[in-house]
């Protein structure tokens, strides 16, 4: 019975078919998605990001449930 959560804590590779998929890509895409990778790469280890996101994490994590309650505009 899943109780919430990750259902799965193991990192799984891609299959056999999925590699020929891969493989079978043109290089322009395969190209674009590496650069995608490093983009997104370079965005996740941003120091101002990661400051950020904590800053974010510290505000939300003080709300009270009544908080949450609360009407708002956006």
């Amino acid at each position: 019975m899943n109780k919430g959560g990750y259902t799965n804590m193991r990192m799984v590779g891609p299959t056999k078919m999925e590699m020929d998929t891969l493989n079978a890509l043109p290089e322009e895409l395969v190209a674009k998605i590496d650069q995608i990778k490093v983009e997104l790469d370079e965005i996740v280890n941003d120091p101002e990001t990661l400051r950020e996101a904590e800053e974010f994490h510290r505000e939300v994590s003080a709300l009270s449930p009544e908080d949450l309650w609360k009407r708002f505009t956006i």
